[in-house]
C-alpha cells in the first residue's frame, strides 16, 4: 500500500503494487528469476498471488498425501450413507471435520458404522482388507463444532470485506470444526502421519495451495488453487475446487507443506446458465489452519502420536539388522508392556531339515524394544537349568545381582511348602530392590530340551502360578510345546511363528521399508515393487526371513542410508 498512486482506481493500484513487488523481490535477491519471468513480454501472470511451485518439492508431498489420505464412511441422521475425507495425524488417529461425524454416537453403538478407507483411487489402484480400518468403540479422541457458517445477515460477497471477514473468523476462533477418530489398528505405522506438534508455531500459508480429498465420495483427487485471505489467525480462504465429500480434505501450500483442514464452501456454484462463479469475489472455500488445530489439541498431541504397541526404531535391531514378519510378536508384547499380561509363550515351527525358524531373534527383539537400565534380563537356556529349586532361584537372582541370592532361605522339610516360601522370598526381594524395574526371565530352547521333573521344575510351576504377585516380572517361554496349567490364563499371551509364504515375505519387506524411512520419504510405488521382487529372490531356503534380513543389511543398507539422508 505504500506505493499506491493517490486517488487511483483498482486497476492502477493493482499494477503499482505488482511493479513494486517485482522490484522488491529482485532487490532482495529472492525470486529474481520469478521477477524476470513476470516481466517477460510473451507471457502473462494470471494472478498476483501465484508463484512458481517447485515440482521437486510437490512430488514428495503428493506421495505422502496418497498414503495418508482416507475416505471417512458413516451414516447421517436419516440412516443414509455419509462420506467425507480425513488424513492420519498419528499411528491410529485420523483428522476429519466434526460435521462429517457429528451424528456418530460416542461410544459407538453395536452395528453403527464408522470406518476409513485408504488407497481409494479413480485410477483403479487396488484396495484390500489392509486399506480399511474400523473406528474403536470409544472413537472420539477430541472434537470441536463448526460454529456459525456465516455472519448474521451477510451480504452476497461478505468475505471480500476485511472487517466483516476478520470479525466472523475471530468470533469462531474456538469453533474449528474438527474431530480426531481413534482407529482399531495402526495404519500410521506403515503410512506415516502428519505431526501437528511441528505445525503449532508455523506461520500461516499464502500463495498457491492444493487440496487432496474424496469429492462426491469417489476416488481421491488433488485440486490446485490460491490462498486468498487469512482471517483472525484461524481461517484460510482458498480457491481450490471442492465438492460434497471433500470435507476433511488436506490443504498443502505451494511448498508441499500441510497447512489446513478444508471444511466450508461459500457462494454459489454457478451464477447463470452458462456462467461460472468467479473466485474469490463470488465463490470461495475455507479451511482451518493445522497450526490452530494443533494448539487446540496440544494436551493430547503426545497421546495421539504414541503407538499403541511397542515398536523398534526403523523396524531394526540396534546393529541395523532388519526385523521382518514379526508383527504378531509386537502385538503380543503390547500386553506385557502394559502389565495386562505377564507370560509370553513363543512357538516356532521346525523346518523340514530340523532348523528352527525365527526363534533366535525373539530375545534380541524384546531386548531392543525394552532396553536397559529400566529393564533387567535373565537369560536361561533350558539345558543349563539346575535341578534343585534353591539352585535355580539363586541362578535366577545371580543374573541381575551379585548379592541377592544370599537372602534366599535354606530348604525346608516339605518340598511343596519350600517352593511357596522361595517364590514369596523372590517376590519380596524384587519388590525391595527393583520396585521400578521390569524384570524379564527368558527361557530358551524348550522345544529341544525338556526340564527334569525335579525341584527346579516344581519351583518354576509355583512361580508361574503366583506370577501375578510380582507385577514387575515377565516370563518368556521360547519353544514351549504345550500350555502349562499352572500359568494363569488371564496373564498368558501366545505368539506363534508361522511359515512364511512368498507374498508374506514381500509384505514384510515393504512394511520394513516404510518404517525404515519410506513413509516420510517415499520411493514411489514402482521402485518399491522392484525392490520387493528383488529381495524376494533372496528369501529362500529353510529360514527365509533370516536370509532376507542378512541380504538387506549387507547389500541394501548403504543405499538406504544415502536415500534417507543418514
Amino acid at each position: 500500500g505504500l506505493f499506491d498512486p493517490p486517488d487511483a482506481g483498482a486497476t492502477a493500484m493493482a499494477q503499482a503494487r505488482s511493479a513494486a513487488m517485482k522490484a522488491l523481490a529482485a532487490a532482495l535477491g529472492a525470486g529474481a528469476a520469478q521477477a524476470t519471468l513476470q516481466s517477460a513480454s510473451l507471457e502473462r501472470i494470471t494472478s498476483r498471488l501465484a508463484g512458481f511451485p517447485d515440482p521437486d518439492r510437490l512430488v514428495p508431498s503428493i506421495l505422502l498425501a496418497r498414503r495418508r489420505l482416507c475416505r471417512v464412511e458413516t451414516l447421517g441422521p436419516d440412516g443414509k450413507s455419509v462420506t467425507g475425507t480425513g488424513f492420519l495425524i498419528g499411528p491410529s488417529a485420523v483428522l476429519t471435520n466434526w460435521h462429517v461425524v457429528k451424528d456418530v454416537p460416542s461410544p459407538l453403538t453395536p452395528g453403527f458404522p464408522l470406518t476409513v478407507l485408504f488407497d481409494f483411487s479413480r485410477a483403479g489402484m487396488p484396495t484390500d482388507d489392509k486399506s480399511r480400518f474400523r473406528a474403536r468403540a470409544d472413537w472420539r479422541i477430541e472434537a470441536r463444532e463448526h460454529g456459525a457458517l456465516e455472519p448474521e445477515n451477510p451480504a452476497a460477497d461478505w468475505w471480500m470485506n476485511p472487517i466483516v471477514r476478520d470479525g466472523w473468523a475471530t468470533a469462531g476462533a474456538d469453533n474449528l470444526d474438527f474431530a480426531v477418530i481413534h482407529l482399531e489398528g495402526a495404519p500410521g505405522l506403515q503410512r506415516g502421519w502428519y505431526d501437528l506438534a511441528r505445525m503449532v508455531d508455523t506461520p500461516l500459508a499464502t500463495g498457491e495451495c492444493f487440496v487432496f480429498h474424496h469429492p462426491l465420495g469417489e476416488g481421491r483427487a488433488g485440486n490446485a488453487g490460491l490462498i486468498h485471505f487469512i482471517a483472525g489467525g484461524c481461517r484460510l480462504f482458498h480457491s481450490a475446487t471442492t465438492a460434497r465429500g471433500s470435507s476433511g480434505g488436506l490443504l498443502v501450500d505451494g511448498k508441499g507443506e500441510p497447512v489446513g483442514l478444508h471444511y466450508l464452501g461459500l457462494g454459489p456454484d454457478a451464477i447463470g446458465a452458462n456462467e461460472e462463479a468467479l473466485a474469490p469475489a463470488q465463490v470461495i472455500n475455507v479451511a482451518m489452519p493445522l497450526a490452530a488445530i494443533g494448539r487446540a489439541l496440544a494436551p493430547r498431541l503426545a497421546q495421539i502420536a504414541t503407538p499403541d504397541r511397542p515398536l523398534l526404531s526403523r523396524s531394526s535391531l540396534d546393529d541395523g539388522s532388519p526385523v521382518f514378519g514379526r508383527q504378531s510378536l509386537f502385538e503380543a508384547l503390547a500386553g506385557l508392556a502394559s502389565g495386562h499380561k505377564q507370560v509370553l509363550r513363543v512357538s516356532p515351527p521346525l523346518s523340514p531339515g530340523g532348523r528352527k525358524l525365527g526363534k533366535s531373534y525373539t530375545a534380541r527383539i524384546i531386548q531392543a524394544l525394552f532396553p536397559e537400565p529400566d529393564n533387567l534380563y535373565i537369560h536361561l537356556p533350558s539345558d543349563k537349568l539346575p535341578a534343585g529349586e534353591r539352585a535355580l532361584a539363586a541362578l535366577l537372582l545371580s543374573k541381575i545381582s551379585d548379592t541377592a541370592a544370599a537372602d534366599l532361605p535354606e530348604p525346608e522339610t516339605t518340598a511343596a511348602a519350600y517352593d511357596q516360601v522361595l517364590v514369596g522370598k523372590l517376590r519380596d526381594i524384587i519388590a525391595d530392590r527393583w520396585p521400578k524395574k521390569r524384570i524379564w526371565m527368558v527361557i530358551d530352547d524348550l522345544d529341544t530340551h525338556d526340564l527334569t521333573d525335579a525341584g527346579g521344575r516344581r519351583f518354576l510351576n509355583t512361580l508361574y502360578a503366583r506370577i501375578g504377585e510380582i507385577p514387575q516380572f515377565r516370563i518368556v517361554l521360547i519353544g514351549l510345546k504345550v500350555t502349562l496349567d499352572t500359568i494363569p490364563p488371564e496373564l498368558l499371551v501366545e505368539n506363534r511363528i508361522d511359515r512364511i509364504e512368498p507374498q508374506q515375505l514381500a509384505d514384510g519387506f515393504r512394511d520394513w521399508l516404510l518404517a525404515r524411512g519410506g513413509r516420510d520419504k517415499p520411493l514411489g510405488d514402482a521402485a518399491e515393487r522392484i525392490l520387493t521382487e528383488l529381495v524376494k529372490s533372496y528369501g529362500t531356503g529353510d529360514a527365509p526371513l533370516a536370509d532376507l534380513a542378512s541380504f538387506t543389511k549387507e547389500r541394501l543398507q548403504p543405499a538406504f542410508r544415502a536415500w534417507f539422508g543418514e
